[in-house]
Formats: structure tokens, C-alpha cells, sequence
């Protein structure tokens, strides 16, 4: 996230990859997505 959006990125780029994490993981057809996101 850092090279996308500079400092803020880094600041926040843990807080959104959770968020879509939980999303994925709750979604039925996005289930791969949450598994390449991790454990």
C-alpha cells in the first residue's frame, strides 16, 4: 500500500487489508481471495 498511497498507505494498509480479509472471508465466492490474504 505504501507505493500507492505514499505515507498514508503505510499507515493504514494493515487496518484495510483486515477489512477486506473479513469480507472475504464471509463471502462465499471471494473465499479463494481470503485465503491468499492469509491465515
Amino acid at each position: 500500500w505504501g507505493w500507492l498511497w505514499g505515507i498514508w498507505g503505510l499507515l493504514l494498509g494493515i487496518p484495510i487489508t483486515m477489512v477486506i480479509k473479513a469480507i472475504c472471508d464471509r463471502v462465499e465466492d471471494l473465499q479463494p481471495i481470503g485465503e491468499l490474504l492469509g491465515d
